[in-house]
């Protein structure tokens, strides 16, 4: 039997569904996990069992995972991010608020559908259309050529974006615990 790998501890504590509901900002994060669609190619998926952990300082909920690393909204700047599973590497910017982030997600999961169902790549006017929506929604999550949208529009535009369960079934292959920290 092989030993599951785990991305490395932070420490997360449960947050009680009290706390939440005295919260704008967690009530927010609740909602939007019971309402945004899992996408299973990336390992992509959302929890309204928020978690808490402190990284740099920063009191962070999080609220989903894919691959690379868990969803989390900043507590104290309402700032969506990723919090990479690689600890070489340091948060990364998704949308200043979670009404964006949510807006982004839809946004992205109905622009890869059609290349999906046809096994093609993404058309150069979808990606211009979703870049110019992501840019007029949310400016400062396109800001930075690192941030996670713009990283995720240039894998979708270089083909590196999973369309198909491949890189999920590589992970799982190798004994990566693909529902950690849940």
């Amino acid at each position: 039997m092989k030993t599951a790998i785990r991305p490395a501890t932070l420490d997360f504590m449960a947050i009680s569904q009290e706390e939440i509901n005295h919260s704008v900002l967690l009530f927010e994060a609740q909602r939007l996990s019971d309402r945004l669609e899992p996408y299973a190619n990336n390992n992509t998926m959302f929890r309204s069992s928020l978690k808490r952990c402190v990284v740099d300082g920063r009191n962070l909920a999080i609220f989903g995972r894919v691959l690379d690393g868990l969803f989390f909204v900043d507590l104290t700047d309402g700032s969506a991010g990723l919090l990479p599973i690689d600890c070489e590497t340091t948060r990364q910017y998704c949308n200043s608020d979670l009404e964006s982030f949510a807006a982004f997600h839809v946004a992205f999961m109905e622009a890869i559908q059609p290349a999906m169902k046809t096994n093609s790549g993404v058309t150069e006017r979808v990606l211009m259309e979703l870049e110019a929506a992501f840019r007029k929604r949310d400016a400062s999550s396109m800001a930075d050529e690192s941030s996670f949208w713009s990283m995720r529009l240039y894998e979708l535009s270089e083909g590196f974006f999973p369309l198909s369960s491949e890189k999920v079934e590589l992970h799982r292959s190798r004994g990566i615990d693909l529902c950690h920290p849940w």
